[in-house]
């Protein structure tokens, strides 16, 4: 990039940050997330800390928001639950999902137009928070 900007004549460089994939997620069911390292995904500046990184999205439980395919980068630096936001959890068998995360009743909930998908309460199972879903793209 800092080439083309060069060669036109630009001083600015573009304001994006580059995150490493690391693997693929659910957006179904429970799966094992797979550390399968390869490329990397563009996203702009100042969203995400310098550890974040993406996922390919795997299954239909979340797309109203995500296809299939899709990346979705999480930074592992933002774990607070806000309403409305979508997160990238763990179950205890260390298996991913990415679900939007509910606060009354607390619970992390598929954004289906598949009706098998449930939401997954809070205190029904152990689930830990990985990161906060701040950017989805494309594969550079």
């Amino acid at each position: 990039a800092s080439m083309i900007y060069k060669i036109l004549g630009l001083s600015r460089q573009p304001d994006i940050q580059m995150v490493p994939v690391i693997g693929l997620t659910n957006a179904g069911n429970w799966r094992e997330a797979i550390a399968t390292p390869g490329g990397q995904v563009p996203m702009p500046s100042g969203r995400a800390g310098a550890r974040a990184f993406a996922v390919e999205v795997k299954g239909d439980s979340m797309d109203r928001l995500f296809q299939e395919g899709e990346f979705v980068i999480c930074d592992p630096e933002q774990t607070q639950l806000y309403n409305d936001k979508v997160y990238l959890i763990e179950n205890e068998e260390h298996e991913t999902q990415v679900k939007l995360y509910r606060a009354n009743p607390a619970r992390f909930e598929p954004m289906s137009s598949n009706e098998t998908h449930q939401p997954l309460f809070i205190g029904q199972a152990t689930v830990k928070v990985i990161g906060r879903v701040v950017w989805r793209g494309g594969f550079l």
